[in-house]
């Protein structure tokens, strides 16, 4: 029997971007052209730590990943498991 997908439906790991810092007051802002790229670095160095079979994808999930959407500046991760 294959073993069912699991997507975590919670926010298992945020990425603080530019000044944002989790004691701190965060505002929404103008999207970031670079918010795709910085998900993409992260994810890579994620994935780079955790097993291939385990993980399924990490996704980029919230307001910092739709285009020209204002956002607070922080990048939300999905984990998909297997």
């Amino acid at each position: 029997m294959p073993k069912p997908h699991l997507f975590i439906v919670g926010l298992l790991f945020r990425l603080k971007i530019g000044i944002a810092k989790m004691n701190t007051n965060i505002a929404v802002v103008s999207y970031n052209s670079d918010w795709p790229h910085q998900f993409n670095k992260e994810k890579q160095a994620i994935l780079a730590h955790l097993s291939k079979e385990n993980v399924a994808a990490l996704h980029h999930i919230g307001s910092t990943s739709v285009p020209q959407l204002c956002a607070k500046p922080i990048v939300d991760m999905l984990y998909q498991l297997n």
